[in-house]
């Protein structure tokens, strides 16, 4: 909706780049499919199908049904090289050891964060 945005590049579905008027359903829980946090796409009057269940709980049902999760370490997406940007979160201790090379900046492990986790910081 912002033509100055270029957050996003090069989007494709299955090979074949995604156009503006392309239409998808998307998954969301009931915060943005009510509008919640001004995506344009997600508004009331536009949702196909609503279910009772949590996201999360779909998700895990999913995972279960299929005895668990593989590496899905594919690559099909990156973050472009933003100079002099960092970003700070905070993710399972255990990531420390996970850490992985980027093709364009670091993540550095800070030390302990809140309710149990770690604090890290990516750096372009």
């Amino acid at each position: 909706m912002n033509p100055d945005a270029r957050r996003i590049r090069d989007l494709r579905h299955f090979g074949k780049t995604v156009e503006d008027d392309d239409l998808f359903i998307v998954a969301t829980n009931s915060y943005r499919a009510s509008g919640g946090g001004g995506f344009a796409g997600a508004q009331v009057g536009n949702t196909v199908y609503e279910a009772p269940d949590m996201v999360r709980d779909v998700l895990l049902q999913y995972i279960a049904d299929r005895g668990g999760v593989r590496d899905l370490t594919l690559g099909t997406w990156s973050l472009p090289p933003l100079p002099n940007t960092s970003a700070i979160f905070e993710s399972a201790p255990a990531g420390a050891a996970r850490i992985p090379a980027l093709p364009h900046g670091r993540i550095d492990h800070l030390g302990p964060g809140t309710a149990g986790f770690d604090r890290y910081r990516l750096r372009f």
